[in-house]
């Protein structure tokens, strides 16, 4: 692996131009912090390089509230879905060796074979897995659930993926799937040559070689280490400590989310990016290095009357002016999500991607034009994606933007729309409710439904005369039924401080009903949910005889 590291151009040029950004930024942290406050995060830790100095390293609120602990620029958070840009590298360097891999275009299932994927031929390529174009349906209720508790085990991860039904033909669509990354976390135990973890693959082919001594999925690597603790806030803002912390290594899709890091090592992180995108610019002829696959456009996030949003390998890429966040949950908040370098800022290239999982909400951003890096991690579900307003905010400073957009406005209207969520669910669960039908008796739907995979269980219970049901068995996943409409049931929790202490966001309305199905003699056999609405059928669950 090539390390460039040194800025490109006129030293005194680039120091000058540094200073500027920096000046700007000096006044962003007040709105860093009225953000913040907007959303109610815990804490946040905010970290800017440009021309390869350092423009920004700004903390605030608490990485531990109990503690009263501010984090620093080592601070461990997870990362979310900034973990897949690291699997994707990883996948570079086996391209590199030319030992296992040959191209981009190979073929999963030659190394995983007992894939059984619901493609044509069985067949997608990595680039096909890791550019979200599989076609294929995400279901990450089945995997993710109250708490932040995993309800499946790793080792069902491609069982569960040759379970996973198309939504659109392959390579037709980008759908975004993080079951297609625990797959890639899979494929890279099977390279390695001693088919260890895929977390120590990572680290030894990856994050030691460019010195990222803070940034690790191995549980080993986090005792006694500066941690931000993950939090869930209330409609109140009250934050609320997360039971479970995401999973690493040898937890079901941590290849998808669960990488822990620090704003510092991020940034060396963006700049050995930006050094290889800025290298293979520079050379008038020749072979890119692999790992610019990362930054070629492979799929269409969506397209805009100003341009076109594309993916490449755990990378979104749009050039300014241009809307952000369409991989994080802010445009499902606001009527329109805002442009962003309508002015000076203009012609710009910029990647970037969010990555949320329970207790934490993140963002980066390369400018590789003017050797910039942003990184925005807090340790909170919090009231809208305001890591995401924050990126915005300092990207139009570092951009130097005159008509800067009013994201306090934005954040406010996500965190209204955030806040009334669960009244939207229960309204909409309470159009259609018949309370008039009939109630199946509780003793005749007690019993143990198996996913079609086997992966997972319903266990239905009666317990202090209701009828209750957990994932698995789980004393963290019991929730409580209430009769709906003839053999459906409900499980909405009865307050929105109760979802939002349980960590349940990524439930849609549908998702909160079971339907209880007979057979042709009258017995209870199977369960329905509905976890994905756009998905061909609801996920079935039979019961155990």
């Amino acid at each position: 692996m090539t390390i460039l590291f040194s800025p490109s151009g006129d030293m005194s040029e680039s120091l000058s131009s540094a200073s500027a950004i920096r000046d700007r930024l000096s006044k962003v942290t007040t709105r860093i912090d009225e953000l913040k406050n907007i959303a109610g995060a815990a804490g946040v830790s905010v970290g800017v390089i440009s021309y390869g100095h350092t423009v920004l390293d700004y903390h605030t609120g608490y990485a531990d509230i109990d503690r009263g602990i501010v984090a620093d620029s080592n601070t461990r958070y997870t990362i979310g879905s900034l973990t897949k840009a690291f699997v994707a590298a990883t996948l570079a360097e086996f391209i590199d060796d030319k030992k296992t891999l040959s191209s981009w275009d190979d073929s999963v299932v030659d190394v995983v074979n007992e894939l059984a994927l619901a493609v044509p031929d069985n067949h997608i390529s990595l680039i096909d897995m890791l550019a979200h174009r599989t076609g294929l349906s995400r279901i990450d209720p089945l995997w993710l659930g109250a708490e932040g508790q995993t309800l499946v085990d790793k080792e069902d991860t491609i069982k569960l993926c040759n379970h996973l039904r198309p939504i659109c033909p392959v390579r037709s669509k980008w759908l975004y799937n993080n079951w297609m990354y625990g797959l890639a976390g899979e494929l890279i135990e099977r390279l390695d040559p001693d088919h260890r973890p895929w977390g120590e693959v990572v680290a030894e082919r990856v994050l030691k070689p460019l010195g990222l001594n803070h940034t690790t999925v191995c549980a080993t690597d986090l005792q006694g280490v500066s941690q931000a603790q993950p939090y869930v806030i209330r409609a109140d803002k009250t934050p609320l400590l997360v039971k479970h912390m995401p999973p690493l290594q040898d937890g079901v899709l941590a290849a998808a989310g669960g990488i822990r890091s620090t704003t510092a090592d991020l940034l060396q992180w963006g700049r050995f990016l930006m050094s290889q995108i800025n290298e293979a610019a520079s050379k008038s002829s020749g072979a890119e290095p692999t790992i610019n696959m990362m930054f070629t456009s492979h799929s269409f996030i969506s397209s805009s009357s100003t341009g076109c949003e594309l993916y490449g390998l755990g990378w979104a890429k749009v050039t300014t002016p241009a809307q952000f966040g369409k991989i994080g949950f802010n445009p499902a908040f606001v009527k329109a999500m805002p442009e962003i370098g309508t002015t000076t800022g203009r012609n710009q290239h910029v990647f970037y991607h969010n990555g949320a999982i329970t207790g934490y909400n993140n963002c980066i951003m390369l400018l590789p034009q003017t050797q910039t890096a942003i990184v925005v991690l807090t340790n909170s579900m919090a009231q809208g994606d305001i890591a995401d307003w924050i990126a915005q905010a300092v990207l139009q400073a570092v951009l130097g933007e005159e008509d800067l957009v009013d994201l306090v406005s934005y954040a406010e209207e996500s965190a209204l729309v955030w806040r009334s969520q669960y009244q939207t669910i229960k309204d909409a669960l309470e159009a259609d409710r018949k309370p008039d039908t009939e109630t199946p008796p509780s003793a005749a739907l007690v019993g143990k439904y198996w996913h079609t995979t086997h992966a997972l269980f319903l266990d239905v219970f009666e317990d202090e005369g209701e009828l209750r049901f957990s994932f698995g068995g789980k004393p963290d996943q019991v929730h409580t039924l209430t009769h709906y409409a003839n053999d459906t049931f409900c499980f909405l929790p009865a307050s929105d401080n109760e979802r939002i202490r349980r960590g349940l966001f990524h439930y849609a309305t549908p998702a909160w009903l079971l339907e209880f199905k007979k057979d042709s003699t009258g017995r209870y056999t199977e369960v329905l949910w509905n976890i994905e609405s756009d998905a061909p059928g609801p996920e079935s669950f039979v019961r155990e005889t």
